[in-house]
């Protein structure tokens, strides 16, 4: 069923553009439903968006709504990656240990097939190995894998992790990977330093290659106790750190992106401890561009115009996402004479089907 719903024909897009998937940790949309939240998050939109447009840059904003709430972003990325829903721990592994041999449809191979290099940051000092990152290829189809020891970071850690610099993370490998030839490139990451415990967060600078260096003095992010910090200060610090990720990537745009390039920013999930499931599961998604005809594309899959989004409601989810790209593309780079493919706004397996025991098998 998964392989008939995205069964796109390769090599159909002629001059895609550059396509960056970014999920946003924590990035909920709980910032809407708090008086606080909302006032302080809507203005820092405004701000953004005026700082986009001085550069030529416009967008376009949805709710989609996460398999996942509160944490494991890799279920909500996968979801979005293989077009079906993923939602617990048990589903994910029989996935990634099914599809190592036989081989998932998943948005980065569908692009790879279009002529796509499918490059992957995982910025975090992990301790996978190389057997579990070459099982993780695999699964994803991965073609360029670029992991903490290639980013030469010798800075401090910072949060959850600790985790790198954002900033300098999602710049060194951009730039990076433009400098390696002019094939079409799909890019995906997931942000670090918007995970809780919120605090503390990189400074963001001017110049991005400075943030690689070891801190002065004694900065210790370590001997931050999330337990002993007032809930007050947490809810602040969550706002902060959505900030901070916010102009990052703001920056990110105006510094890595050219007029062939498509930003799609993606919540992974509501924040912990500062929003509740009866906040709901959505997550903000905004499509950047300089291309108005790119923007004007997703209008009639309930995106409107701005940062903003002007509903809370939504038929949108994250197993939607692939299909979502995969129909504007072919629409605006596909030949005319070919039929448009399906839109699946709850992915290629209805709801109901993909939570019955035993559907992932």
């Amino acid at each position: 069923a998964v392989q008939a719903a995205y069964a796109y024909t390769p090599g159909a897009l002629r001059n895609p553009p550059n396509i960056y998937l970014i999920f946003v940790e924590s990035y909920g949309s709980v910032l809407y439903k708090r008086d606080d939240f909302r006032a302080a998050y809507l203005a820092l939109l405004a701000e953004l968006e005026s700082d986009l447009a001085a550069y030529g840059w416009q967008s376009t904003s949805s709710l989609s709504t996460s398999p996942t709430w509160g944490g494991g972003s890799w279920m909500a990325y996968t979801s979005a990656l293989l077009g079906v829903r993923v939602d617990n721990q048990p589903q994910y592994l029989s996935l990634l240990n099914k599809y190592q041999v036989d081989t998932w449809p998943s948005l980065g191979r569908t692009l790879h097939d279009q002529g796509y290099r499918f490059a992957w940051l995982s910025a975090l000092d992990d301790n996978f190995g190389e057997v579990a990152w070459q099982r993780t290829s695999r699964f994803y189809g991965i073609d360029t894998l670029i992991r903490h020891a290639d980013l030469a970071y010798r800075g401090p850690g910072y949060g959850w992790g600790g985790a790198p610099a954002d900033q300098y993370t999602l710049n060194h490998a951009v730039a990076t990977l433009h400098s390696e030839g002019d094939q079409p490139l799909f890019f995906f990451t997931i942000t670090q330093n918007s995970h809780y415990p919120w605090t503390p967060l990189p400074a963001l600078v001017d110049d991005w290659r400075t943030l690689a260096a070891p801190a002065a003095g004694d900065f210790d992010p370590a001997a931050v106790d999330p337990d002993a910090i007032e809930h007050s200060q947490r809810r602040r610090n969550y706002l902060n750190a959505i900030s901070y990720e916010l102009h990052m990537l703001t920056r990110l745009i105006q510094e890595q992106g050219d007029d062939n390039t498509l930003f799609v920013l993606v919540g992974d999930h509501q924040p912990p401890v500062v929003s509740r499931r009866s906040d709901g599961w959505e997550t903000p998604i905004h499509i950047i561009s300089r291309d108005p005809a790119r923007i004007a594309a997703f209008a009639p899959y309930g995106f409107s115009a701005g940062l903003a989004v002007e509903s809370m409601e939504t038929t949108l989810h994250h197993e939607g996402i692939y299909s979502l790209l995969m129909r504007v593309l072919t629409a605006q780079y596909g030949p005319s004479d070919i039929a448009l493919p399906a839109y699946l706004p709850t992915g290629a397996i209805p709801m109901h089907e993909a939570q019955l025991p035993g559907a992932t098998q």
